[in-house]
């Protein structure tokens, strides 16, 4: 046998045709096989073992085992690495399929088997063989090419992770080391602003302000643009006036067109209730387009209209659309219009000024929103940019004309505001100029806080006395502003506990998370504004932690299902009309849920989006969890477990209700 040879085994127990099959090859003088004999099925797996042969002709009827038992064992110990042809009497096709199910690759009949079919039928099982070999191979070397792809792909992402969490941080520290002289800067301003100033003092002090403000808002635009791109910015969800947050808007950009041939109009549906949504953030995507339009527009007319496109309470979609004659935009244009850090004019002699970031923030924000930023444009004639949100309406409680405070106040207004009670206050700050700016606003608002340099300082002066309220840098010396928050939980009693409110540059929401996981009750950003300060007053200048810690006992609520501080700052009719509107509107969404978790993934995000926001208005923070799981869920088409997180939500519901009918009772 030379080393070439293939190896046929001939697993039969009739001696007659062991010899006629040897004859065949004889016969044709084919020396490229080598015979093996077995005369039983035991011996049979033995000489595989042994000889390791390339092809086995196996008979049905054996003494020890017959054909199908023996295909079984052989697949049990050697898998399908010999390839078997059933060679049998004539008659036996049903015991031929059955072994063609177990492996077997053909089937000759002993009476009618020639040389050449013979052979054929070994070549063929063979072939099959090698080409099984062939495929394990590659199916073994793409295994491996797919691991090690694999791998670098884990490898690329997880650099990817970091370079994106360093970056995301280095602009989060940018921010706030830009933030702290920008709060001197703009802080000042103001302050000058309040003082007599003459007609060309004011002109300037008024272009300083202006140019401050714009650099803000640039740092603004690159901040979100880093959130956004980390998945790090989060969107708020609370009531506001859609006519009151458009107008706000237009107050500021007709200052813009002063000197222009234009014309500013808008129009707004009327709009009986409050819409649920972040309104910072709609005005910033309406700051951008109304912006845009302006800086495109030379002469002519900007429109902005809002108008109701279906409204089935508790639920409304609106239009938001700007209209303007300006320049318009060509087609190979509009192709790049929401692309990063891009320009339709990018030469260097270019008219128009920017970071290239607002329209592609912008798009960003009304995607998260959950609309889409349309445009219609043509050359010469102007452009008209458009988007579509669905949200939740809230009913509004009318208030005494007294206390109305959204219109823009004066300083005299704000001062007898936030005077109402008189407070002591603690101002805990370690920068000189942010301390002067914050002492300015208190005195213009009618307080003399004490100050704290640091956190020790902030310790020692609670010693000597107990304060309503104190104001609390978070990156001081000696001690932070967290670890002093906590300090003073653990070892102040809780009647003489102060409000703590953090003043902060830093960036991120988790950032501000870990200050209300600290203890504080609420934050303001640097640079602060003095109508910001005032509002602050107001809000906390008549609580403390203690009544609030009594409502939480008195209500005997659990503070995870809801946050009685929502509904405790509102009237009770409107606490009662919320709660009324809740109760009616949550099992209509549940069903809704129920019957989209078949097959709709979109639109379980739309819906656990617009319940979250009705959770939200209520204080109900852990059915708001769940919605925002779901919302996630939804949004990435993944209805693995979607049925459980749905039962999950309805029991938490009839938690939530029982909670808000105690907090009824005792309000």
């Amino acid at each position: 046998m030379s080393k070439n040879s293939i190896k046929i085994l001939i697993i039969d127990d009739s001696v007659d045709d062991r010899e006629y099959i040897q004859r065949l090859f004889k016969q044709n003088r084919d020396q490229q096989y080598y015979l093996l004999e077995s005369s039983g099925g035991q011996a049979g797996l033995e000489l595989c073992q042994k000889e390791n042969p390339d092809c086995i002709l196996l008979d049905y009827s054996l003494p020890d085992l017959d054909g199908i038992a023996f295909l079984k064992k052989l697949t049990e110990k050697f898998g399908d690495r010999i390839p078997v042809i059933m060679f049998t009497g004539e008659g036996n096709t049903d015991i031929a399929v059955e072994a063609m199910k177990l492996g077997a690759l053909d089937y000759l009949i002993k009476d009618k088997t020639n040389y050449d079919s013979l052979i054929r039928s070994i070549r063929y099982a063979l072939e099959r063989k090698q080409a099984k070999i062939e495929l394990e191979k590659y199916k073994n070397h793409l295994e491996e090419l797919v691991t090690e792809r694999t791998q670098e792909l884990l490898l690329a992402k997880q650099q990817a992770e970091v370079a994106n969490e360093t970056k995301s941080r280095f602009v989060a520290n940018m921010s706030h080391e830009i933030r702290t002289p920008m709060n001197g800067i703009l802080g000042m301003t103001e302050l000058l602003m309040q003082t007599n100033l003459d007609s060309i003092q004011n002109k300037y002090i008024t272009a300083l302000k202006t140019s401050g403000e714009h650099l803000l808002y640039l740092i603004n635009d690159t901040l979100d643009f880093s959130k956004i791109e980390a998945d790090k910015l989060e969107l708020e969800d609370a009531p506001f006036d859609v006519t009151q947050c458009l107008e706000e808007v237009l107050i500021i950009l007709r200052t813009e067109i002063k000197g222009k041939n234009i014309e500013l109009s808008s129009e707004v549906e009327p709009i009986p209730h409050l819409i649920m949504g972040d309104k910072k953030h709609l005005q910033q995507v309406l700051m951008n387009l109304i912006g845009n339009a302006i800086k495109f527009t030379h002469q002519g007319r900007i429109s902005v209209s809002v108008s109701i496109i279906s409204e089935d309470a508790p639920y409304i979609e609106l239009m938001f659309e700007v209209k303007d004659t300006g320049i318009g935009i060509s087609k190979d244009n509009m192709k790049c219009l929401f692309e990063e850090f891009t320009q339709v004019d990018t030469s260097v002699s270019r008219q128009f000024t920017g970071t290239g970031l607002g329209l592609a923030i912008s798009q960003k924000l009304v995607k998260m929103m959950g609309g889409m930023i349309e445009v219609d444009s043509e050359v010469g004639k102007g452009s008209t940019f458009s988007f579509k949100l669905k949200t939740v309406e809230i009913p509004i409680v009318h208030m005494p004309t007294d206390q109305k405070s959204e219109e823009i106040q004066t300083t005299t207004q704000l001062k007898d505001a936030s005077q109402k009670t008189l407070l002591k206050i603690m101002l805990a700050e370690d920068n000189p100029i942010n301390q002067m700016v914050a002492l300015g606003f208190f005195d213009a608002l009618g307080h003399t806080p004490h100050v704290a340099n640091n956190g020790k300082e902030v310790i020692q002066l609670m010693k000597q006395q107990s304060y309503d309220i104190i104001f609390m840098d978070i990156h001081m010396p000696e001690m932070d502003g967290i670890a002093v928050t906590q300090y003073i939980h653990e070892t102040c009693p809780k009647e003489l506990t102060p409000i703590i409110i953090a003043m902060t540059a830093d960036a991120f929401t988790e950032d501000r998370d870990k200050f209300l996981e600290a203890g504080m009750q609420d934050y303001i950003s640097k640079p602060i504004a003095l109508e910001t300060l005032s509002t602050i007053l107001k809000k906390w200048g008549g609580a403390s932690s203690q009544t609030i810690a009594s409502k939480i006992e008195g209500n005997h609520l659990q503070p995870i299902i809801i946050d009685p501080t929502i509904l405790s700052k509102l009237k009770l009719d409107m606490q009662k009309k919320l709660i009324e509107m809740f109760f009616k509107t949550v099992p209509v969404s549940l069903g809704k849920l129920k019957e989209q978790a078949q097959n709709i993934p979109r639109q379980i995000g739309e819906e656990a989006h617009l319940l979250k926001g009705s959770s939200l208005v209520v204080g109900a923070k852990k059915m708001a969890d769940i919605c925002e799981k779901l919302q996630h869920k939804g949004e990435e088409g993944e209805l693995c477990n979607i049925h459980e997180i749905i039962n999950e939500l309805e029991q938490i519901y009839f938690e939530t209700q029982h909670a808000l009918q105690n907090f009824l009772k005792v309000s």
